[in-house]
């Protein structure tokens, strides 16, 4: 019931997003803009508000919890590589990138609070650390069409980057920051999901949903996405974790729908908005099923 609520509420926001598109309030030089804040502003917070968490994990914990989002991730990217020869579009790099960016700190957040409390946060802010550090190496990279060089650098040297050493300094180091900046930093990543959300429905403009439902390529890796990967991933958790909270925790990270980052950075970057919008429409709308049927499954 909780993770229905939370579908519903982000699927509400979307909706607004798409009314004020279709309004021409939220127009592509507006939602650029928007995409841009979220990037290099607010998502960045999110990542530096895990951190100022006061709550702490279990020394052992902590580091099997680095060691298993480390291997998450590897896997991902193998997948993401093979990917796009199985759907026959050897070109697009957005498969790539859908697969191993999922809606992680957008969705997996909100769900993993209402479901868990904020130990269960805690074990996911590893994960999005993952996530925040390639998508803003590699994934920039990818999007970009860069190739590694000392040119490169200046793209990996940025907000997500430096949020993310922030991040792993204020955790280890139990470093206190002033009240005002904690409250500044928390207000700042509270914007990540309604602004993502919204300028996500505001790409549901001129998506046609019978043409997108007989997109063959992106209905088979809506399939992979989100039932054939966590099916298969999913006892691999058990292997290191038996507490039901953990692996919970850890079937939410592998189960969430395409990220909405995808967007923001084909929006940022010019690349392949409608495949990544495509990406994060289906895969968002049928994994108000397909999550609840998981851990009815699997838990």
């Amino acid at each position: 019931m909780i993770l229905l609520k939370q579908m519903i509420v982000l699927a509400i926001v979307m909706c607004v997003g798409f009314y004020l598109a279709k309004k021409d309030v939220l127009d592509k030089a507006t939602s650029k803009k928007i995409s841009w804040i979220v990037v290099n502003i607010c998502n960045p917070a999110l990542m530096i508000n895990a951190g100022l968490s006061e709550d702490r994990l279990e020394e052992a914990l902590l580091y099997k919890t680095f060691l298993v989002a480390g291997l998450f991730y590897v896997v991902l990217l193998i997948i993401g590589v093979i990917l796009p020869y199985i759907l026959k579009d050897k070109t697009n790099k957005f498969y790539f990138l859908m697969i191993v960016f999922g809606n992680v700190g957008f969705m997996g957040y909100p769900l993993l609070q209402a479901m868990y409390g904020p130990k269960a946060v805690l074990v996911a802010s590893i994960f999005n650390l993952y996530y925040g550090i390639l998508m803003y190496t590699y994934g920039v990279m990818v999007v970009s069409g860069q190739k590694f060089s000392a040119k490169s650098l200046k793209l990996i040297i940025n907000p997500g980057i430096i949020a993310g050493i922030i991040e792993l300094i204020i955790y280890f180091s139990k470093l206190r920051v002033p009240s005002f900046v904690g409250e500044t930093i928390n207000m700042l990543s509270g914007l990540t999901a309604p602004l993502s959300m919204m300028v996500i429905g505001a790409t549901f403009v001129g998506l046609s949903l019978k043409a997108l439902v007989k997109d063959y390529r992106i209905m088979a890796f809506t399939v992979i996405r989100l039932i054939i990967l966590p099916v298969l991933m999913f006892p691999a958790f058990k292997l290191f974790f038996t507490d039901p909270l953990l692996l919970g925790t850890c079937l939410v990270m592998v189960a969430v729908p395409v990220g909405s980052m995808n967007v923001m950075m084909a929006q940022q970057y010019n690349g392949d908005v409608e495949t990544s919008s495509k990406g994060v429409a289906i895969t968002t709308l049928l994994s108000v099923a397909t999550m609840p049927l998981l851990f009815m499954l699997l838990m």
